[in-house]
């Protein structure tokens, strides 16, 4: 959702994505990762707080954050010391994952959508409940209209995260809520629920390219070919296949803010080399490329 957000608000609203994968609020804390928005915002900035995912996986002590105490006290954390700087928190419940029973959409995290409710009211600040707002709208679509937005429907075992298809109607979701609690950036929010640019899923037949200016030799007669490569810029390596070795380098900038060296990484142009860049390369698995004129190949 976060690398999308922004094509849903004029460009009055500057987004910064700080998420980071595989976080709870607890890690989150822990990490320092509050202390460096602290750092950075300012007043009459808005902080958009959403966890639950990872809090709840027992599992894993470092994450782990009890709903109706740890993972109300790191809400709490958020919330006053964003205030402190002047700026506004704005609390989203979790967002609902691929769990369809008996012919209905469950909530996984019940619990931590009721203590972030009440931690919101607790400290007088608005929340988005985003989790009953995608569970209402899968609903109104259907399991086959809501299947390819989740990773599932082209690796066949994620359900939890989102496909760009997905991730932009959560984004949508958001901006919509947004204008619905009359926040002062709602003015910014696009009239149109379809924004500019919207990106694409990559077809699974690939179509020929067709240059803008073709110059026809005059006696010679080209063949089309019948599987032309489409370009790729998840191609990380320059091998003509996206694979897990484009996954591999990854991993070697993972976390990292873009900067001169890494920005190749950063596939899907969000400022910082995370899951949501492997997310992307997911989408084109596999699939054959050609090169492009000009471009740099790590080997």
């Amino acid at each position: 959702m976060g690398q999308f957000i922004a094509k849903y608000f004029t460009s009055d609203v500057l987004f910064v994505n700080k998420a980071i994968a595989g976080r709870s609020s607890k890690s989150f804390i822990a990490d320092g990762r509050l202390d460096e928005i602290i750092k950075v915002i300012k007043a009459n900035d808005y902080i958009f707080i959403q966890f639950g995912h990872n809090d709840a996986t027992i599992s894993k002590p470092e994450r782990y954050a009890e709903a109706g105490t740890t993972y109300k006290e790191c809400l709490r954390q958020f919330i006053d010391r964003a205030k402190e700087k002047g700026a506004f928190p704005v609390l989203i419940t979790p967002v609902a994952r691929l769990n369809y029973v008996n012919g209905a959409f469950k909530n996984d995290f019940p619990a931590y959508c009721t203590a972030m409710k009440e931690v919101a009211k607790e400290k007088n600040v608005p929340c988005i409940d985003l989790m009953n707002k995608c569970l209402s709208y899968y609903t109104s679509l259907g399991y086959d209209k809501v299947y390819p937005f989740y990773m599932v429907s082209s690796n066949g075992t994620d359900y939890t995260h989102f496909t760009e298809k997905g991730a932009m109607q959560v984004a949508r979701i958001v901006s919509e809520s947004v204008k619905e609690l009359g926040l002062d950036i709602s003015k910014f929010v696009k009239g149109s629920s379809t924004p500019t640019n919207t990106p694409t899923l990559k077809p699974t037949s690939t179509p020929t390219i067709k240059p803008t200016n073709t110059v026809k030799p005059t006696n010679t007669a080209t063949p089309s070919p019948t599987n032309t490569p489409i370009l790729h810029s998840e191609d990380l390596n320059g091998d003509n296949v996206v694979n897990m070795a484009d996954v591999i380098l990854i991993g070697l900038y993972f976390n990292q803010l873009v900067n001169e060296q890494n920005k190749r990484f950063d596939v899907n142009k969000d400022g910082v080399i995370n899951m949501s860049d492997v997310m992307k390369i997911a989408i084109s698995f596999n699939k054959f490329t050609i090169s492009n004129p000009g471009e740099v190949h790590i080997d």
